[in-house]
């Protein structure tokens, strides 16, 4: 039918000719000059034109090649980033794309813009079919014969539509007018199909604004920070400006060129009536007002939990099938991801970390001027060396070791990292891997422990540079394993009041090991409540010998710990390598009544149609394992409580105002290498985790839980309860336990048989030598509703070189 129509025109179009031809032949005759001069340019554009016409015939029986099929055409559909969106149902987070692009419709095309590209484009859109003849003629006569280069281009819109859609291809000759007659062929057939408001808005889907910046929706954002639909007419005007050439009238690279270029669209847009005089001048006189916001996987907010989202999104929807049975694809098939990120909370975790990691990072580095290097290890360095791609390509080159070793002393210029923004240094390849090295980094997560639901997520300080994310990390946990111990405990019938004992032991059925208290002081014995919240090593080791040591590892992987769990008794003391996540879901189990959540940040994925992929908000996805007794769960909570309101993690609630219910642990390994708090109320659960990149990076002094990690935890749960829209979150209680469970917790945290011969527990620091007491003086005064420990008030710097070299066996044993 489309053929029928063409030829149907053509034949119009000649008859017109013909009578024409017949009046100007018959005035002609009678100037014989002007009928040489005439008949001879006639016979030019007749000629010209009539070689045009064979070669759009031969275009459309497949001469030059195969033609895009009908069905092709109807099905155009532009390839389309997959969105991640927060938990407001709105809000980008991110995007997924090969190229950078968010398909938009015809009704949010505002009307500046439109008149804008007809004005500057195709004047005549709405009188052709795909062909302005009389562009084409204005392009022969003015831009050919006469050579005025300002005359302008002859393809309408929709030719440029087809050339945007089907790549041009290269013949032995003639090949840019070969590729102008094919794309005459397909704009003619789109004409055919689609309406002009449909090719408008394909158009402008398509067409790229310069680097990896395609279709008006996303230069919109990217450009002026604004929706396609609340572009200003100026901003319009430099956006449809910026067509004729992407990069010469880029105003990101030429501001003076972008104006006079958005100005000449301006001055089109009132010649054909779209705007009056003095509107064009009156805006031609603005200056162009970006706003630019690069889009990057690296930039941003939640740029750690951005790149969790792409490998675990392919992973989700490896077993899902389209239509017609291929495989989704995350970067052109323009999914929307609803995710359980709230912004707020996202916000203030990043806020919390950059405040803390920056403090901590000052004391860190005041100690490297008297440490040096942080590591005990003298290989450790040459090993990092061996690992980087620098060293291993000039290896694959076959250059030697002390060549490359040479190389990587050469000091060079180079611009690196630093908290108070990147920096120009020399230095070589080596010194700038110690500098490197020399950076803590850290680990946060918040979820609702109830859902699952992950609500924020930072996976280190700065993920330009530093882009491996803790919070899937596998480190040490140190005595945040001791929940853990304690409710395989009570799963296994062991009474929470029974009392077990404090004294430092050897063991000679595991190699004589020896576990010794963190803070140092032995004797006694303590209920599994006063162990936990003074987070006694030795008495959690009988504990854990008397339930088990198989028993414990089993337990932790029935609530959620998918690491290797070595059967040694050290891991009672945290001494196994456990992430962040994992915990997370682990403590969960606690706070939720022994039902073990999913932690997950999806909570729709729906494709381009509006079909649901994957729905987690639905009842029968929110159905939770049941992998403790609940009156356990209640009772190991509830000892949890302890830990904030009496032990280890009281600073969370004077120090950082946190007046809601909490219950948690502290949590560092040998060597102060990690330090972990993890928190929860009812509906949010906090942890965090601190440490260098590497197990290797050692750190000095009172480097502990309490005081790397529990801050983070600290000032983002007391912003989170500044925030009156995050309410629902904080204002809930934990529910009281029952009365059997109180009974069975009603007993004091400790015994203590006087042994004369036994230094004071209190006075005596990790490896059992006399201290004298120093009281923080940012504690509050004790009014003998909690058990302070004064072991903790030790000066940061107070025990820099106090470290002995151990080995690993005791490494293990000292943890907290």
């Amino acid at each position: 039918m489309s053929e029928n129509t063409f030829i149907s025109k053509v034949k119009t179009v000649l008859s017109v000719i013909k009578s024409k031809i017949a009046i100007a032949n018959a005035n002609l005759k009678k100037r014989p000059v002007a009928n040489v001069i005439v008949k001879g340019l006639l016979g030019i554009f007749l000629t010209i034109f009539g070689g045009i016409f064979l070669l759009i015939m031969a275009a459309r029986i497949g001469v030059f090649g195969g033609m895009p099929s009908n069905s092709e055409l109807r099905s155009i559909s532009n390839p389309e980033g997959t969105e991640l969106i927060a938990d407001d149902g709105k809000t980008l987070i991110g995007r997924y794309f090969i190229e950078n692009r968010t398909n938009t419709t015809f009704d949010s095309l505002p009307s500046n813009l439109i008149h804008a590209l007809i004005s500057t484009e195709d004047i005549r859109y709405y009188e052709h079919n795909g062909i302005d003849w009389k562009s084409w003629a204005r392009v022969l006569w003015r831009t050919i014969l006469l050579k005025e280069s300002s005359s302008g281009g002859g393809s309408t819109i929709s030719q440029q539509l087809a050339k945007n859609l089907f790549k041009r291809r290269s013949y032995w000759r003639g090949t840019t007018l070969i590729n102008k007659v094919r794309e005459i062929v397909i704009a003619q057939r789109l004409e055919n199909m689609y309406s002009k408001e449909e090719l408008l808005t394909l158009y402008f889907n398509t067409v790229s604004f310069g680097g990896n910046v395609f279709g008006i929706d996303v230069a919109a954002k990217q450009y002026f920070s604004c929706s396609t639909k609340n572009l200003k007419t100026e901003d319009a005007a430099t956006l449809v400006g910026m067509l004729k050439a992407t990069t010469k009238y880029n105003p990101l690279n030429n501001l003076d060129l972008a104006k006079k270029r958005r100005n000449t669209v301006l001055n089109k847009m009132e010649r054909y009536g779209y705007l009056t005089k003095p509107q064009a001048d009156s805006i031609s006189e603005l200056p162009i007002k970006l706003n630019y916001v690069k889009e990057t996987h690296n930039i941003g907010i939640a740029t750690y939990f951005r790149e969790y989202a792409r490998i675990d999104l392919d992973n989700a929807l490896g077993h899902l099938k389209k239509s017609d049975g291929s495989n989704y694809n995350l970067y052109t098939d323009g999914l929307k991801v609803y995710t359980s990120i709230n912004l707020s909370m996202q916000d203030f975790a990043e806020k919390a970390v950059a405040e803390q990691m920056e403090e901590l990072q000052d004391l860190y580095t005041q100690q490297m001027r008297w440490i040096k290097l942080p590591w005990k290890d003298t290989s450790f360095l040459n090993k990092v060396i061996l690992n980087t791609e620098r060293y291993k390509s000039m290896s694959a080159a076959g250059k030697t070791h002390s060549y490359i070793d040479s190389v990587f002393n050469v000091p060079m210029d180079m611009t690196v990292y630093s908290q108070k923004g990147d920096k120009k240094m020399k230095m070589s390849p080596k010194d700038s891997l110690i500098y490197y090295l020399q950076f803590l980094s850290t680990g946060f997560m918040a979820a609702d422990p109830t859902t699952g639901f992950i609500k924020a997520w930072v996976g280190g300080i700065d993920n330009t540079y530093f882009q491996y994310d803790h919070v899937k990390a596998r480190r040490h946990v140190g005595s945040t394993f001791k929940p853990i111990v304690y409710s395989a405990a009570l799963e296994k019938g062991l009474n929470p009041c029974d009392y077990y004992d404090n004294t430092q032991k050897t063991y000679p059925q595991f190699d004589n090991w020896s576990p010794r208290n963190f803070e140092g002081g032995y004797g006694g014995e303590y209920s599994m409540a006063g162990a936990l919240a003074k987070s006694l090593n030795c008495a959690t080791v009988d504990i854990m010998l008397k339930t088990g040591i198989d028993t414990v590892v089993d337990f932790a992987k029935k609530i959620g710990i998918t690491s290797t769990i070595p059967s040694e008794p050290s891991v009672s003391l945290g001494a196994v390598d456990i992430s962040l996540l994992d915990m997370m879901t682990a403590y969960s189990v606690f706070m939720n009544r022994g039902l073990r959540p999913k932690m997950t940040y999806i909570m729709k994925v729906v494709d381009s149609e509006g079909n649901i992929l994957i729905d987690n908000t639905t009842e029968k996805s929110q159905e939770k394992e049941l992998v403790m007794n609940p009156e356990n769960a209640d009772m190991m909570r509830n000892m949890m409580q302890g830990v904030i309101n009496h032990g280890t993690g009281g600073s969370v609630k004077w120090k950082y105002q946190v007046t809601e219910d909490l219950a948690g642990k502290t949590g560092t390994s040998q060597d102060c290498s990690d330090g972990w708090f993890i928190a929860s109320n009812p509906k949010l659960i906090a942890g965090a985790w601190v440490g260098g990149e590497f197990p290797e990076i050692h750190l000095q002094g009172n480097f502990t839980g309490a005081f790397t990690a529990l801050p983070i935890v600290g000032k983002f749960l007391h912003q989170v309860e500044k925030d009156k829209s995050l309410k629902d979150y904080v204002s809930s209680k934990f529910p009281e336990i029952s009365k059997e469970a109180k009974e069975k917790l009603s007993c004091a945290y400790s015994r203590y048989t006087f042994d004369p011969n036994a230094a004071d527990s209190t006075s005596l620091d990790s490896l059992g030598n006399p201290i004298e007491p120093v009281m923080d003086e940012d504690a509050p005064e004790d009014d003998g509703s909690s058990k302070k420990d004064s072991t903790k008030k030790k000066n940061i710097f107070s025990r820099i070189f106090d470290g002995k070299k151990d080995d690993k066996k005791k490494k293990d044993s000292e943890q907290e």
